[in-house]
C-alpha cells in the first residue's frame, strides 16, 4: 500500500511551532503486510498510534521523517491519502477529503 502524510494540521502556525518548518509538509512511503481484514479505517487508526507513540512497523516504514514539517503525530485536519485514496483527520475518526 502506498502512503501520503500531509502535515497540513497548523500550517498558519508552522513556524511558531517549530522554526524553520513550511507548510504543507508531505511524506509517501510503502507499507507491506497488512492485515488480512483491514480495511483503510483500520490503517488510517493504525497511523495515528504510530506517529502518536513513534514506534511500530508503520513507523519504522515512514523514517526518515521530514524535517522541516510542523508537527510529528497525525493531528485534525491532516491528510492521509491510502492508494490515493485522501481521508482527513476529524475530531473523532475520518473523513473522506
Amino acid at each position: 500500500m502506498q502512503i501520503t502524510i500531509h502535515w497540513t494540521a497548523f500550517d498558519e502556525y508552522a513556524d511558531q511551532f517549530r522554526p524553520g518548518t513550511r507548510p504543507g509538509v508531505t511524506k509517501t512511503f510503502n507499507t507491506e503486510g497488512i492485515p488480512v481484514g483491514w480495511d483503510d479505517y483500520y490503517m488510517l487508526e493504525a497511523l495515528f498510534v504510530a506517529t502518536n507513540t513513534y514506534e511500530g512497523p508503520l513507523w519504522d516504514d515512514m523514517q526518515p521523517l521530514p524535517e522541516d514539517r510542523s508537527h510529528t503525530a497525525l493531528s485534525v485536519g491532516d491528510v492521509v491519502e491510502l492508494d490515493g485514496t485522501p481521508y482527513r483527520c476529524a475530531t473523532f475518526g475520518w473523513n473522506e477529503a
